[in-house]
C-alpha cells in the first residue's frame, strides 16, 4: 500500500466535526506536503504520522500541528 492510499483511508476516518470543504482542504494540503517530504528523501515516522492524522481529524489547527511536529525536537 502506498502513502497516498494510507492518506486516503485516514481521511475517510476523519472527524465529522469539520465541514467537507475543510476536510478537502486539509487532505489536499497534507497530500501535497507528504509527497514533497517523500520526494526529498525523508520518511514518515510514527510521531509525524500521528500529528498529521490529528490535523486531518480536526484535533489540531495549523499552529497546533506545527507545535506538535516540533515537540520531540524541543527537548
Amino acid at each position: 500500500m502506498n502513502q497516498n492510499s494510507k492518506i486516503h483511508k485516514r481521511t475517510l476516518k476523519a472527524s465529522s466535526s469539520l465541514d467537507r470543504d475543510e476536510l478537502h482542504f486539509r487532505e489536499e494540503l497534507l497530500t501535497h506536503c507528504v509527497e514533497e517530504f517523500l520526494e526529498k528523501g525523508f520518511g514518515l515516522d510514527p510521531h509525524l504520522e500521528q500529528a498529521l492524522d490529528g490535523y486531518r481529524a480536526g484535533r489540531y489547527d495549523m499552529p497546533a500541528l506545527q507545535r506538535e511536529i516540533m515537540r520531540p525536537y524541543l527537548h
